[in-house]
């Protein structure tokens, strides 16, 4: 019986021993990368990524341990053309980690539709009509028009009293707002003016130039 148990004892003796041996044999085998400090995962359309705060937690097959910035040539997959939710693939040293995000849609300045100036003090408003086929933004002044939002456009862009101007746009996206600029003036003086659409109402926009001569806020138009 003593011999049994002497016996046994070596036994179990050897496998406490082994068992640091084969768990360091198993660690060997792999290296990991996991995020340690996450960075920006919600977009609106058009936005490049942002990888601010970024760091990855890379642990090599011997155990070692670092801590990487996240950059921009680490990323396939990302994508913010259309809203959606998306998956964007990190690679570092042959690890690949998927990182899930989202693309929200950009509430933009709705097209053919004629925005008018709200609250005017003077008795003559601002009518607003974007063309994004032409790229072109129609502004007219006027007083209270009894028509149509139909008759209003061909007014706007046919008639207009002379006092429309036809001006190219350009449309940027920044933040959850589509920037539309145009320049305005007469002769050789021109300013540029902002249009920003705000993020949750395409029936209202805001209009303000670098000067602070124009700054209003303009409503999709209603007939009289």
């Amino acid at each position: 019986m003593k011999k049994t148990k002497n016996i046994l004892f070596a036994f179990l003796a050897l496998i406490v021993l082994a068992l640091p041996m084969f768990a360091l044999g198993c660690d060997s085998d792999q290296s990991s990368l996991e995020v340690f400090n996450s960075f920006k995962t919600e977009y609106y359309q058009g936005e490049t990524i942002d990888l601010t705060d970024g760091v990855l937690k890379y642990t090599d097959k011997e155990g070692d341990v670092s801590y990487i910035n996240v950059s921009s040539d680490m990323i396939i997959n990302f994508n913010t053309t259309t809203p959606g939710n998306r998956k964007m693939v990190i690679i570092y040293n042959d690890e690949t980690l998927e990182i899930s995000y989202v693309v929200k849609e950009v509430i933009k300045m709705k097209d053919n539709r004629v925005y008018v100036e709200n609250n005017s003090a003077h008795g003559t408003f601002g009518y607003f009509l974007l063309d994004r086929a032409s790229s072109k933004l129609y502004i007219m002044s006027a007083g209270v028009l009894n028509l149509s939002e139909t008759e209003l456009k061909e007014y706007i862009i046919n008639n207009g009293n002379g006092y429309v101007d036809s001006l190219p746009v350009t449309e940027n996206i920044v933040g959850n707002k589509l920037i539309t600029k145009f320049v305005s003036g007469e002769g050789t003086s021109f300013e540029e003016v902002v249009i920003i659409t705000p993020g949750n109402d395409a029936n209202t926009i805001q209009l303000s130039s670098a000067s602070g001569t124009m700054s209003l806020t303009a409503t999709i138009y209603e007939q009289a």
